[in-house]
């Protein structure tokens, strides 16, 4: 899949690929732990540059990544959001919630494309992970890309809510293991 442009403009957000330029603000809201509580820490600031140079990679393989999301009315960084090929064959399957396991399309070996996303605090509670979601959501369909999911910790509250109104359904549940925590996820998807 070739990669899209690199900007997708809503009522009152401006996504955009991540760049330099956008790299102080994103560590800043990376860095807070009240902001990245489902990894358990803050990010460093060896975290944050691993963790732009996996986006600047993606862009340089010609895939989707993630969007820095700016407020339209002032251009501030405000979060990120965007769609992402997450490799699930290492994760532990702890069984589908909806009732079983041929109800669910998760597939157990391959990749699937999450929709993601991350906003700094002072900007919760107003539907910009909402309508950013919703807007990847629309880009991913636009690139014949059938079913996204959204890979939710089991006690992320906020995100199980934006994931509901971008018309998700929950299919599973799988553990991730990151620095050697056990963490349970609820998977989230919709289709075309």
């Amino acid at each position: 899949m070739q990669a899209t442009k690199p900007r997708i403009l809503t009522a009152r957000l401006d996504l955009t690929r991540i760049n330099k330029e956008h790299e102080r603000a994103l560590s800043a809201i990376l860095s807070d732990p009240e902001v990245t509580y489902a990894w358990e820490h803050g990010f460093s600031a060896a975290d944050c540059r691993e963790w732009f140079d996996r986006q600047y990679a993606r862009y340089a393989q010609g895939q989707e990544g993630l969007f820095a999301v700016t407020l339209r009315s002032t251009g501030q960084v405000i979060g990120w959001c965007g769609i992402t090929l997450q490799d699930i064959s290492g994760m532990t399957f702890l069984g589908d919630i909806c009732g079983s396991a041929a109800e669910t399309s998760v597939s157990r070996e391959n990749s699937v494309w999450e929709i993601g996303y991350g906003f700094a605090k002072g900007f919760w509670h107003y539907g910009y992970a909402t309508e950013a979601a919703k807007a990847c959501k629309l880009l991913a369909f636009s690139l014949n890309i059938s079913e996204v999911y959204s890979i939710i910790r089991t006690n992320n509250l906020p995100s199980i809510r934006v994931a509901e109104r971008n018309g998700m359904s929950p299919v599973g549940t799988v553990v991730k293991h990151y620095r050697g925590k056990v963490m349970p996820h609820t998977v989230f998807k919709t289709s075309i």
